[in-house]
């Protein structure tokens, strides 16, 4: 990290600024320089993230030409995130928030692998090419060969709801967000995208979340949608991340380890 370099013919100012604002804390520091020029290219060279005193990076600055071609030099800090007591980089803020998002569901979802246990999809695919009304009613078709077969009772009771124009069910999951603000980007930007990740449970800094939002997690598997970056006008960049929850239910995987895992399938899949 570079350490801002100032002329030593400036002046820095006695009154400084601290603020806050709906993006955390801000801090600014004014140098009063002889030359104009001389500051403006000690201020050309400086870099978003250059640290300007301990515990503050720089954010913005602009130069302001005073009487006498004299310079104004104001730098608006932002605080260093780098790193936090257990040594990681930690947000400045963060804004969780909970939201529902419909997904329709394939009639093919309840279908299984289990005999006899489980609506079993090719027989149904097979059924529902039945050219033979008769056949059709009653849960049976033929096969390539004319041999003929009925449907398990537990595959008629999927076939009775595709009979009546059943296609998809309509399901609802929840979406966490959080949205944080940082001093820089940070270390762990597009770490997970697309990986089943649990959300962390938000930190000191991070008093704006539901108050259930630790039940919420926990009540999940999850898998992470979204990792976004953008520059803020002070400097700072906000980070929003998003994850889609689907709940667990014991014995199964909400989402396949060999799609979402951390060693998923490659595209193309090759053994």
């Amino acid at each position: 990290m570079a350490v801002v370099s100032i002329p030593k013919s400036t002046y820095k100012q006695v009154r400084n600024t601290l603020q806050l604002d709906q993006n955390g804390l801000g801090f600014q520091v004014q140098y009063k320089g002889t030359s104009y020029d001389e500051l403006k290219t000690a201020a050309a060279a400086l870099k978003k993230g250059d640290e300007v005193e301990e515990g503050w990076l720089l954010g913005t600055w602009i130069l302001e030409g005073v009487p006498g071609d004299s310079g104004l030099l104001t730098i608006t800090c932002v605080p260093d995130d780098s790193v936090g007591a257990d040594g990681k980089q930690t947000a400045l803020k963060a804004v969780w928030t909970c939201k529902s998002v419909r997904n329709d569901v394939a009639w093919t979802a309840y279908c299984g692998i289990s005999p006899g246990g489980n609506p079993n999809r090719f027989d149904i695919e097979m059924w529902m090419k039945e050219t033979d009304a008769d056949l059709a009613t009653d849960y049976k078709y033929k096969d390539d060969k004319g041999t003929e077969h009925e449907l398990s009772e537990v595959s008629k009771k999927l076939a009775n709801k595709i009979a009546k124009g059943v296609e998809s069910v309509i399901r609802f999951y929840p979406v966490l967000t959080c949205t944080s603000t940082w001093s820089r980007i940070p270390d762990t930007f597009m770490k997970n995208l697309g990986y089943t990740d649990t959300p962390g449970a938000p930190n000191a800094n991070e008093t704006h979340a539901p108050s259930n939002l630790e039940a919420i997690i926990k009540a999940h598997e999850w898998l992470k949608v979204q990792d976004d970056v953008a520059d803020l006008p002070d400097g700072k960049f906000t980070r929003t991340e998003s994850w889609m929850g689907v709940k667990k239910v014991e014995g199964t995987t909400a989402f396949d380890p060999d799609l979402y895992g951390p060693n998923r399938w490659p595209m193309p899949y090759q053994e």
